[in-house]
Parts: C-alpha cells; sequence; structure tokens
C-alpha cells in the first residue's frame, strides 16, 4: 500500500489529505482536520525514537519467538517473562524506579 499524502482545503477548513493506494490499484482517500492532526503530530515522539527501542524490541522477539515458534511455556509466562526483562531495560535507563 503506498500512501501519498498532502493538503487540501474542503469547504474552507484546511484538511491533510491521505491516499491509500493498495495492490490492486485500488485509490481510497482519507480526510484529517489538519489543524488537530498537525497540533497532535508535534508532540508526537516516533516509538522508535526511543533509545532503548531495539533492546525492548529484541526481548519482544525473544519471548514470542520462545512461546510460539519453540512451544516453551505458557503465554502468561512469555508476557510475564518481558514485563520483566521491559522492567529492567527502563530501569537501567532511569525511566523507572
Amino acid at each position: 500500500m503506498d500512501l501519498g499524502d498532502g493538503r487540501e482545503t474542503i469547504d474552507g477548513h484546511e484538511t491533510y489529505k491521505l491516499s491509500l493506494t493498495f495492490k490492486d490499484h485500488h485509490v481510497r482517500h482519507v480526510w484529517l482536520d489538519a489543524k488537530t492532526f498537525l497540533e497532535s503530530m508535534a508532540i508526537v515522539k516516533d516509538f522508535w525514537a526511543e533509545p532503548s527501542y531495539a533492546e525492548l524490541l529484541q526481548a519482544m522477539q525473544k519471548r514470542v519467538h520462545d512461546f510460539v515458534v519453540a512451544d516453551k511455556g505458557t503465554a502468561k509466562e512469555a508476557l510475564d517473562g518481558l514485563l520483566g526483562d521491559w522492567k529492567k531495560v527502563f530501569k537501567e535507563d532511569g525511566k523507572i524506579k
């Protein structure tokens, strides 16, 4: 899916237009209130900009792989283990005590 985007004025209101092009070349459009959208984007942080993102993702991949692919433990054990992994990372980063 290709995302084409840009600003467009509709009935005197500025909007942010998203064009979604699917594999079958069908195009759909979505219009968002540009003022609200642009204001919210000013405070949004991309999750991959988080310095510990790679470490958090690797912990998730390991826990999910061990449960789903390697058939080790239960889903609860995997998620509880992930919680512990993430808490350790957040503590090392000084984000939690």
